[in-house]
């Protein structure tokens, strides 16, 4: 109304100004800007074209437009500069735009100068809070540490009649003292710190946010019955909180990762029942994949994760994994050929991964086994032993290929992989089956000797099963073979340590 009633006044671009103010916080950002672009154009007076372009930052910030959001930035501190109107709000600003593009170091210069050149500012809380969270996201937990206790303490040291600010500010200086006490293998320093801000508080939704992540740092060190204790203590005592999706979320994968398959399930199922706009979700068919998978439920795991795969978007973080979870659901259902296409397509569209990539590719292996390609299968296998050597994958691959020349009746070749597995992997939990299968190998030649000196390194320290296999081959080989005196000695001490 004043606009359209005195379209000559020089206050027009004060009436643009709060009109952008009023749509910024209606959350209207792009309306927001437009009005302060009417703003910085209009105004007579710089300080006022300062806070337009000022404002128009935090707009763009908003709308998570960085570029644009650093050039008005940009143009408010070169124009205070000019005119000698530097304000904190122009700095404070710079610094904000500069984290949220990962510039830190500029970042850290901006809250600097902002400290330097405004020791008075109400902002001053925010820029060390800043610089401590620059630290913390730069991995350096130490100067961290001490840049959130520096902040708590000056805190404390302000007037009462500020306690809003303090609370609000050191509320977030003990969250990030928490977390970089957490990082730095400080367990104990983080819940206290996180319980300071729980028993403090007299704002519910904080002392509900402290908990959850009292609940996350116990899972983030693998405390997951700790972890599951507190998120019930959330779930029953504060049901209507605004992290109760987030709660039954968290809580769901630490049950998963407690192997408490059953109450994971019902957990995930629950979120879904319960909070059908939850943000977690797809995440949820993942883990209920996962679940499934745990579980032995090859069909349910494979209905779950294709769920999931067509409902996530193709960057989900999750999306490789699921595909691997869909291959290996394709072969426990003897799925062969479908499995194999899985595994490739894995290969093909997260290089990357490279963990998975390797079991992708031993995967692939067993598919041509189990599709009666042996020769596919050996050659494949043979390959990953040379290109993942002392792996996992290649203790699983030289187990495969000494097994498959045993059922081949070709011992000498088996002999090989066996002695192989026990040369490159002395520290194995497997190492007794490769001693065992390199008896059976011995034995199947008629080696005895052999024989007996490798069943005899099997020992009762692992498998009790696999140990009284080996004492059985031992008494079979006496009885038949060397001597029937020691077969009766060693049966009878197989029924005395393995009954």
């Amino acid at each position: 109304d004043y606009i359209s009633q005195y379209p000559k006044s020089t206050h027009q671009g004060e009436a643009y100004f709060y009109m952008g103010e009023s749509a910024y916080y209606l959350e209207d950002f792009l309306t927001a800007v437009t009005y302060y672009a009417s703003a910085a154009q209009t105004a007579y007076d710089q300080k006022l074209t300062i806070m337009a372009k000022v404002s128009l930052g935090w707009s763009y910030m908003k709308l998570e437009k960085f570029k644009l959001a650093r050039q008005y930035f940009d143009e408010a501190y070169a124009l205070a500069r000019d005119k000698n109107m530097l304000s904190d709000d122009v700095l404070l600003g710079r610094a904000s735009v500069y984290m949220e593009t990962r510039e830190y170091d500029q970042a850290l210069e901006a809250y600097g100068e902002l400290v330097a050149a405004f020791p008075s500012s109400k902002k001053l809380g925010e820029a060390y809070l800043g610089q401590a969270n620059i630290f913390y996201l730069k991995g350096d937990y130490g100067n961290a540490v001490r840049s959130y206790q520096s902040l708590i303490d000056k805190e404390k040291d302000k007037e009462k009649g500020k306690e809003k600010e303090y609370q609000e500010v050191s509320g977030k200086a003990y969250f990030g003292l928490a977390w970089s006490y957490l990082k730095m293998g400080r367990l104990d320093d983080s819940i206290r710190s996180f319980e300071i801000i729980k028993n403090t508080t007299a704002n519910k939704t904080v002392k509900i946010s402290a908990l959850t992540q009292i609940g996350d740092a116990y899972q983030d060190v693998g405390e997951m019955n700790k972890a599951i204790d507190v998120y019930d203590g959330i779930l029953r005592d504060y049901p209507e909180s605004p992290y109760t999706d987030y709660v039954q979320y968290r809580q769901g994968i630490a049950l998963l990762k407690a192997e408490k398959i059953d109450a994971a399930t019902l957990s995930f199922q629950t979120l879904k029942t319960n909070f059908p706009r939850s943000k977690y979700l797809n995440d949820a068919d993942y883990y209920l994949a996962l679940a499934y998978f745990k579980k032995g439920d090859w069909a349910a795991t494979r209905d779950q994760a294709g769920q999931f795969m067509a409902q996530a978007a193709p960057d989900n973080p999750f999306m490789a994994e699921a595909h691997y979870l869909l291959g290996l659901a394709a072969f426990d259902l003897q799925d062969y050929a479908g499995a194999l296409k899985i595994f490739q397509t894995i290969i093909k569209n997260y290089p990357s991964e490279t963990a998975m990539i390797r079991n992708v590719e031993a995967g692939m292996a067993k598919c041509y086994y189990k599709m009666r390609d042996d020769k596919e299968a050996v050659k494949r296998f043979t390959a990953l032993v040379e290109k993942y050597p002392r792996t996992l994958v290649a203790q699983d691959a030289l187990i495969w290929l000494g097994d498959h020349s045993l059922e081949s009746a070709d011992y000498d070749t088996a002999i090989k992989y066996y002695e192989k597995f026990i040369a490159d992997f002395p520290g194995s939990p497997r190492l007794g089956l490769a001693f065992y299968e390199l008896g059976q190998a011995h034995q199947a030649k008629g080696e005895y000797d052999q024989a007996v000196g490798a069943y005899r390194k099997v020992d009762n320290s692992g498998d009790a099963a696999l140990y009284a296999k080996a004492r059985l081959a031992l008494a079979d080989i006496f009885s038949k073979e060397l001597d029937s005196g020691s077969a009766l000695s060693t049966y009878q001490s197989i029924i005395a340590t393995s009954p």
